[in-house]
């Protein structure tokens, strides 16, 4: 066994912080850990030590502009964000109600039909003014979530209500069960302001939603696809894959996207991660890793897709998050987009300097290979000195005592991380008339983009991504609390942080 790396995480029987590492065993890498009451525990983080080995990225990170609270405890007990966090959010969640049209039997909010518990109108204004109080930049982008959000009669209004207030970008988090029962209200939506569906879309065979979701669905998501093309609102499918279950549908539902790249932008996957309700708790039988994921799209398109062409984020930490951008040609083959290929150079969006320089040598370092790479700037500190020259320490420690990146970039790589998600769902516009503007549009009809998001659970938890989250929850007390750690639950299913009326 090989130490790789070391962090913090949390105990999955009672959520204490301890020490964890991550680990090689034989070709395999692990999140190991002990608590001292309830044993150890193991994660199956990459079946192929190559995979996490190779799998590398310079990102950057720009901290909040505020501290909204003091560390006491340690992350995660006192995510706010707190003086140790390290990443401002790209998207911020906000929940606007616990129930639901459906009873899965996965799902992070554990919600279902005879939940209670959500904000009124009122309240979710307050919340919009306090995410402009804390906004960098520009606003944070929005995601509209729940339980379903869909069951709340006046969601157009909320939407309209954060168009005004001058947010960007609103994407609706659904099941998509309502858009496909009713047309019109896809384009009452569309008019109150959403940008984006971002729909649960989990294979394609009726087998898979009722072992998830416990009901027939693949109906019902291809009606509310048509509805949402009919209103002109881009469309995300985003499945959940359990191995098992559905980690065979991969392919087939890369195949559907394909078949309507004009309304499905993209593809958003999310390997299973146990939290908040999920029957048979953190076993590595049914964990479906974000390698996993990434391997299985190379294998199941025969390869049109290269797992080399899906690239880490270049903000964040790069074990959370994979993307890729991509054209269908006319013939029906498949380009990658996006700048760069992994480990040649830093992707898109994660250039240092004016772009005329590389962003990484060979050994993916600077200075005398012991520190990180160059910062979006391609300095440190406030005279522009050279980034690590010399070996030095540019921006102090991480909580298990590694150097961290160096100085964050200027805050201009904030308004274009968001800007990215804004424009990346977009549609075509409507040009009848030859010229620039229709090889635009063609190429927006056909253009798409593969992301994948690996959350965490108590089993895999790292505090280092926990720092530098960049999908926040504004929580009832007014704070902004990684992801993660907001749904965060134990052995018990009892989260951490949120407040449920379970």
């Amino acid at each position: 066994m090989t130490t790789l790396s070391e962090t913090f995480s949390v105990c999955p029987a009672c959520l204490k912080r301890i020490r964890a590492a991550y680990v090689k065993k034989g070709d395999s890498v692990y999140l190991e850990k002990e608590c001292e009451e309830h044993g150890r525990f193991s994660c199956l983080v990459s079946v192929a030590a190559s995979d996490y080995e190779n799998w590398k990225a310079n990102t950057v990170n720009v901290k909040p502009k505020e501290i909204l609270r003091r560390s006491e405890k340690g992350c995660p007990h006192d995510c706010g964000p707190c003086e140790n966090h390290l990443q401002t959010a790209c998207c911020v969640l906000i929940d606007v109600t616990d129930r639901c049209d459906q009873n899965c039997a996965v799902c992070f909010a554990s919600a279902s039909p005879d939940k209670k518990k959500e904000p009124n109108i009122s309240e979710i204004r307050q919340k919009y003014e306090e995410l402009i109080r804390m906004s960098e930049a520009r606003k944070f982008n929005i995601q509209i979530s729940g339980g379903e959000p869909t069951v709340r009669d006046d969601l157009p209004e909320i939407v309209k209500m954060a168009k005004d207030m001058g947010f960007e970008y609103v994407q609706l988090n659904t099941n998509g069960k309502k858009i496909g029962a009713d047309e019109e209200y896809a384009h009452t939506l569309k008019q109150a302001g959403v940008d984006a569906v971002f729909m649960q879309f989990d294979g394609m065979d009726d087998a898979v939603y009722l072992n998830l979701r416990n009901e027939e669905l693949l109906e019902t998501k291809k009606k509310a696809v048509e509805n949402c093309r009919k209103a002109r609102i881009p469309v995300a499918l985003v499945p959940t894959i359990v191995r098992g279950v559905n980690d065979l549908e991969i392919g087939g539902i890369i195949k559907y996207m394909l078949e309507n790249t004009d309304v499905v932008k993209g593809i958003h996957f999310q390997p299973v991660s146990f939290i908040g309700k999920y029957p048979g708790g953190f076993g590595d039988e049914q964990r479906f890793t974000m390698f996993d994921t990434i391997n299985e799209i190379e294998r199941q398109t025969d390869g049109a897709i290269s797992k080399d062409d899906l690239l880490p984020i270049s903000t964040g930490h790069p074990l959370c998050c994979f993307y890729a951008t991509f054209l269908k040609q006319d013939d029906g083959s498949i380009s990658c987009t996006s700048a760069g290929k992994r480990n040649s150079d830093c992707g898109d969006e994660a250039s240092c300097g004016d772009g005329d320089e590389s962003c990484c040598d060979e050994d993916e370092s600077c200075g005398n290979g012991d520190e990180t790479c160059c910062d979006g700037n391609g300095s440190c500190g406030d005279e522009g000195e050279s980034c690590c020259g010399g070996g030095e320490t540019c921006c102090g420690e991480s909580e298990s005592g590694e150097e961290e990146p160096c100085c964050p970039p200027d805050i201009e790589i904030i308004t274009k991380d968001r800007d990215y998600v804004l424009n990346k769902w977009k549609m075509a516009g409507d040009v009848s008339e030859d010229g620039f503007d229709a090889f635009l549009n063609k190429i927006r009809e056909n253009n798409f983009t593969l992301t994948g998001m690996a959350f965490q659970d108590a089993a895999s938890l790292d505090t280092e991504r926990l720092r530098r989250c960049r999908v926040q929850v504004l929580g009832d007390n007014g704070n902004l609390i990684p992801f993660c750690a907001y749904n965060l639950t134990d052995l018990s299913g009892k989260y951490l942080r949120r407040t449920s009326s379970r």
